[in-house]
């Protein structure tokens, strides 16, 4: 199934990702036909607000979560989770940029934004004879992290690792040296206790979205 066939599917199917309607080539280039939606994007959220809203931010990490969630349940993962990719209007998310690569092949080859990859990404020893099925899982707990890296964001106004020296990034993301704020309200400790979950370091024990989703309430 083409990539097109693929977005096609999922966005058909949830209101939070953009509906492909047609594709077609021009000069040699493809083009996607899609919904039209303001581009807006959740980095264009963050740095121009007013307020750091807890209930608005709350809502869009949510919808974020649910939607990955769906697209991995579909057999796809994302591979470039970042505020940029994320479109907001009318008070909903809709994740675009789908790089639907799970091809084992290049599953060892680097991909996505570094500020937002996962520590097992930067490690990057796949091995040779993992199965897909294996491979399938890691990718998606390295979507999840990315969506902890969007959360703090998000809410703090700051990446946790906002530095554009690659060694200093790779080091600081593999060895976990992210601080969170410490929480004082109720509020505060939940969105502590997601975030902290969402970027654990070790993959094996960072929690699936489910048991995310269930920290919210």
């Amino acid at each position: 199934m083409t990539e097109y066939k693929i977005s096609q599917q999922l966005s058909c199917e949830n209101k939070h990702i953009i509906c492909y309607k047609d594709i077609c080539k021009y000069n040699n280039k493809m083009s996607f036909i899609m919904n039209y939606i303001p581009n807006f994007t959740l980095l264009d959220y963050i740095e121009k607000r007013k307020d750091n809203d807890f209930k608005t931010n709350l809502l869009y990490l949510k919808q974020i979560l649910k939607t990955v969630n769906y697209i991995h349940n579909k057999g796809v993962v994302h591979r470039d989770l970042k505020p940029q990719n994320i479109l907001i209007y009318n008070g909903n998310v809709y994740i675009i940029d789908l790089s639907l690569n799970i091809n084992p092949e290049q599953v060892s080859i680097l991909k996505g934004t570094p500020r937002y990859l996962s520590p097992e990404l930067w490690i990057n020893k796949f091995d040779k004879d993992i199965d897909k099925k294996e491979m399938f899982e890691i990718l998606k707990k390295s979507d999840i992290y990315s969506c902890g890296i969007i959360a703090y964001y998000l809410f703090f106004g700051d990446l946790p690792i906002d530095t554009s020296n690659i060694k200093i990034l790779k080091s600081k993301t593999i060895n976990g040296e992210i601080e969170i704020p410490k929480p004082i309200t109720k509020n505060e400790t939940i969105i502590y206790n997601i975030i902290s979950s969402l970027l654990i370091v070790d993959y094996r024990k960072r929690p699936d979205i489910n048991t995310i989703l269930k920290m919210f309430e």
